[in-house]
């Protein structure tokens, strides 16, 4: 029933998009509480679980972001040996807008060739006394879940020494710790010209995310499209200084959108950015060639996407009006 479970579930995040509730999660808070949830499994099998407290605010689905540390804690515990620790740390990244939340194991290890098959589906490695655990799908489920939030799991592993499972998840813009040791909390890393910005994108999750990372600078006026018929109608109606076109929009491709936007006289020298999670050279080619100005891989490159807007010119002399 728990193989049919999660293969279900499994199943589900690849055939439809994923009903996701991103909002600020206290990185603290949970990972006490994930640590709480599995002292009886530590205990039966001999393992101290040990936590820091990071003062950290994610921008995540709250119970998706649960599971997957659970998972990950669940299996650290399983892959020790009786007396081991099992850490639980979390940082911020020193280049991107991202927390690193690891969990570190003392197991048997992975083998080199193996860390990349792990997130596959059902696949099973054997541990030091010769058996297995779980089905196979775990990591998988974990892993998509993961991407689905605008991140990802990565692994190293030393035989003989452990394992360090890493998630990494996008920071809630605007929270006083993005930057350790930076007197100036408030400020954003970026600074940004008053600027009008469309964002067409038919993910609910995706347009929060740029919801949120617009959050810290009042200066930006944005609005959210969902389809290329009305981004489109708004580009003409609001005249921005930037668009966010998506490339797979449910009624359109974004690159005819930006045919038609560049068929407008006014409208050609608008700056027009790609959103895709397609990161093929010769996709990145054709949409430069239709006439995008930028083109950035998903999950959301936000320093670039940061470093492209901070260098355009700002026409807007007032808020836009509806």
């Amino acid at each position: 029933l728990s193989l049919l479970d999660q293969t279900l579930e499994y199943s589900r995040l690849e055939s439809r998009p994923l009903n996701l509730r991103p909002q600020r999660i206290e990185l603290s808070v949970l990972l006490r509480d994930i640590r709480n949830e599995l002292e009886g499994e530590a205990q039966a099998n001999n393992i101290n679980v040990l936590v820091d407290n990071p003062s950290l605010t994610l921008w995540a689905d709250p119970q998706h972001t649960r599971a997957i540390l659970l998972n990950l804690v669940s299996n650290a515990i399983k892959f020790s040996p009786s007396g081991a620790t099992v850490w639980l740390q979390a940082r911020p990244s020193p280049n991107e807008r991202v927390a690193l939340i690891e969990v570190r194991d003392q197991g048997f290890g992975i083998e080199p060739g193996d860390q990349e098959r792990i997130f596959q589906p059902f696949v099973q490695l054997d541990t030091s006394n010769g058996r297995n655990h779980g089905n196979g799908l775990g990591l998988a489920v974990s892993q998509r879940l993961a991407e689905l939030m605008h991140g990802r799991i990565d692994v190293t592993s030393t035989l003989g020494h452990g394992s360090t499972f890493t998630l990494r998840l996008p920071l809630a813009e605007g929270a006083s710790n993005l930057h350790l040791g930076d007197t100036h909390h408030n400020e954003p890393a970026v600074m940004l010209p008053p600027l009008r910005v469309v964002h067409i994108e038919d993910n609910a999750l995706n347009r929060s995310l740029v919801e949120a990372l617009f959050a810290a600078y009042p200066q930006v006026h944005l609005h959210s499209a969902e389809t290329a018929a009305e981004g489109l109608a708004s580009i003409e109606r609001l005249r921005p200084d930037v668009a966010l076109v998506d490339i797979n929009l449910p009624d359109g491709s974004g690159l005819d959108l930006c045919r038609r936007v560049r068929a407008n006289p006014t409208l050609k020298q608008l700056p027009l950015i790609a959103l895709s999670a397609d990161a093929l050279p010769e996709h990145i080619a054709r949409a430069l060639q239709t006439g995008f100005n930028h083109y950035l891989v998903k999950p959301l490159q936000i320093q670039r996407l940061l470093s492209i807007l901070a260098t355009l010119p700002s026409t807007q002399a007032a808020p836009p009006t509806a």
